[in-house]
C-alpha cells in the first residue's frame, strides 16, 4: 500500500505508537486518491504488545473520529495469533485469498475463531475460473436491479 500511495519507506503507526506523538504528525494525503493515508511506520519488535496495548486503542478511536472510513491493511491473519487481536480492533474484516496459495485449512480455522459478525466478506485474487458461467450462478441472467425502498 504505501508503493501504491507513493509514501514508501516513511514512519507511520508503530512509530506514532512508540514516540507517544500526535497521530496527525503521520497522516499524509495520497497523491493519486482522494484519501488520507497511514503508514505502518517502522517495524516493531513486540507487534502483539503493541496491538493490544490500550494505546493502539486510543490511537485507532481517535482516527476513526475524523474519518467515514478507515480501512487497514494488515498484515496476513496466519498465523492465528495476530486474527483475534485485529478482529478486537476493527468493526468489521474482509479477507483477501489467493487461489492456490491461501491453505483453506487454516482460512477455515481463523474464520472459525472470529467474531462472525465482523467477517464483511471475501475477496479471491488470481483466480483460475473467470468464465461467464461461474458468474450466473451468483447473477442469473434473467435478475434485474430493482430500486432501492
Amino acid at each position: 500500500m504505501e508503493h501504491l500511495f507513493g509514501v514508501a519507506g516513511i514512519t507511520g503507526l508503530t512509530d506514532c505508537w512508540a514516540n507517544v506523538d500526535e497521530v496527525t504528525k503521520y497522516l499524509r494525503r495520497a497523491e493519486k486518491f482522494p484519501m488520507w493515508f497511514l503508514s505502518a511506520g517502522t517495524p516493531q519488535e513486540q507487534p502483539l504488545e503493541m496491538l493490544q496495548s490500550q494505546r493502539m486503542s486510543e490511537l485507532l478511536a481517535e482516527i476513526e473520529g475524523w474519518f467515514d472510513w478507515v480501512i487497514i491493511d494488515s498484515p496476513p491473519m496466519l498465523p492465528l495469533a495476530d486474527s483475534g487481536v485485529w478482529s478486537a480492533l476493527v468493526d468489521g474484516s474482509l479477507f483477501v485469498v489467493r487461489e492456490g496459495k491461501t491453505p483453506k485449512k487454516a482460512l477455515a480455522q481463523v474464520l472459525r475463531s472470529l467474531d462472525k459478525s465482523k467477517i464483511v466478506g471475501t475477496v479471491m485474487n488470481d483466480c483460475s475460473n473467470v468464465g461467464h458461467e461461474y458468474y450466473y450462478q451468483y447473477n442469473p441472467p434473467s435478475a434485474q436491479p430493482s430500486p432501492k425502498k
